[in-house]
């Protein structure tokens, strides 16, 4: 009976540690590596200079509050990357699942287009802080979004004609 009681009790010990050491060891997903920080957070490519979007960048209905920054919270629904444009400005492209957020923005309501690589893009009006809800954009916006290609080329082909070097 006592060799018993000491196998339980071991047992039950060993159990016991086991589960401890596995639970300190549990993590939250990583941040991956290859999104991007700061400013911009969680693009996987940037297609434009964090600062300089921001100065660029002006929200189409200013927000009514003091607030003079904010965040704007982008979420990718889908399971293929978006390419991300806000107000037309192509800011990069986001994973599948995925929520960018663009820090330091002023505040109000902005025109979000996800462009996916089959040549669909989802339009929104997306208003920057935590509990924004998207809303649909029923009229067509008044810029057209490039067939999406991955990151721009560094020197884009001119399409002005060419003349022949002397």
């Amino acid at each position: 009976m006592r060799r018993i009681i000491s196998t339980v009790t071991t047992g039950l010990v060993s159990a016991f540690l086991a589960l401890s050491a596995m639970a300190s060891n549990v993590d939250t997903f990583p941040v991956d590596p290859y999104n991007s920080s700061g400013t911009f957070e969680n693009i996987r490519y940037l297609a434009v200079d964090p600062d300089s979007a921001l100065k660029i960048l002006e929200p189409a209905k200013p927000a009514e509050s003091d607030s003079a920054t904010a965040d704007l919270i982008i979420h990718n629904p889908t399971y293929i990357m978006a390419t991300l444009y806000v107000n037309g400005l192509q800011i990069g492209g986001i994973e599948p699942l995925d929520t960018a957020i663009l820090h330091g923005v002023k505040a109000g309501v902005y025109e979000v287009a996800l462009a996916l690589p089959n040549g669909y893009v989802d339009a929104c009006r997306l208003s920057t802080g935590p509990d924004a809800k998207p809303e649909p954009i029923l009229d067509p916006p008044s810029y057209e979004y490039p067939h999406y290609g991955g990151p721009p080329l560094a020197n884009p082909p001119s399409t002005e004609p060419s003349t022949p070097a002397e």
